[in-house]
């Protein structure tokens, strides 16, 4: 989903948090462009939309779902809708096939251990040679950058 993206509205029936999960990973994904973000509203008849700022403009009677800056305090009701999701969003799709695809032992190994699995995140990125909003900066700036 990299392309420039104006004049957006997105409807979405039934699943709120999904559309407020959708709205964030695309504000996530626009962030280093010069583009308005995505806003999920609540319509009329309980249809939700997710626009873009000029739409909003011109969008009346609706109500602003405020979303989420971090997910550090999702509960697993959340992380089960996800699970059962027969057509999940593309990121939590990613996440869960990680961990669903690894070995049991491993897993309890990590939880046991305390893995800092966000180290081995930040590792990963470095080697890569991006910054956090994915411009090239070369293996030792990217070191300096994720190895925090």
């Amino acid at each position: 989903m990299d392309q420039g993206i104006e004049n957006i509205a997105i409807v979405y029936g039934g699943n709120e948090q999904k559309f407020i999960d959708d709205a964030v990973y695309r504000n996530f994904l626009v962030r280093r462009k010069e583009i308005t973000p995505f806003y999920a509203v609540a319509y009329h008849s309980g249809m939700n939309l997710m626009v873009s700022d000029d739409i909003l403009e011109i969008t009346e009677n609706v109500v602003i779902h405020p979303l989420t800056t971090s997910y550090a305090e999702m509960d697993y009701d959340h992380i089960d809708t996800i699970a059962q999701d027969t057509n999940p969003l593309d990121h939590w799709a990613e996440i869960r096939g990680a961990f669903s695809t690894m070995d049991g032992e491993v897993l309890r190994f990590i939880l046991a251990m305390d893995i800092p699995l966000n180290k081995f995140i930040r590792q990963e990125l470095a080697a890569r040679g991006y910054d956090e909003n994915h411009n090239w900066v070369g293996f030792e700036k990217a070191k300096k950058i994720w190895r925090v």
